[in-house]
Order: C-alpha cells, then sequence, then structure tokens
C-alpha cells in the first residue's frame, strides 16, 4: 500500500503558495511588509516627467 505523504505534503504546499500569495497582495499588512516608497517615486516621476535617482 502507498505512503499517503506525497499528498499531504502537495496539499500543504499549495496552502502555502496561496498564503504567500495573499500576503503578496496586501503589501502593507501581513507577514511581508513591502514599501510603497518606490511606487510612489515613479509615479511622481511619470507626472512630473523627471528621471528617478539611480
Amino acid at each position: 500500500r502507498q505512503s499517503r505523504l506525497p499528498v499531504y505534503v502537495m496539499g500543504l504546499l499549495v496552502c502555502a503558495v496561496i498564503l504567500l500569495i495573499q500576503d503578496l497582495d496586501r503589501p502593507t499588512s501581513g507577514f511581508i511588509h513591502v514599501s510603497q516608497q518606490p511606487m510612489v517615486d515613479a509615479v511622481t516621476g511619470i507626472v512630473t516627467g523627471e528621471n528617478p535617482p539611480q
């Protein structure tokens, strides 16, 4: 009889990927925090026509 361990591991991995996607979709909350400042700088540069700082 085959082991069910691979099925459980795949289920756990699918759940982990879904949780990671949900966490990354909300950059200001959750376990992973991503600053929005680069996006703000990019929008400001596009609107004003300036090149972003290197």
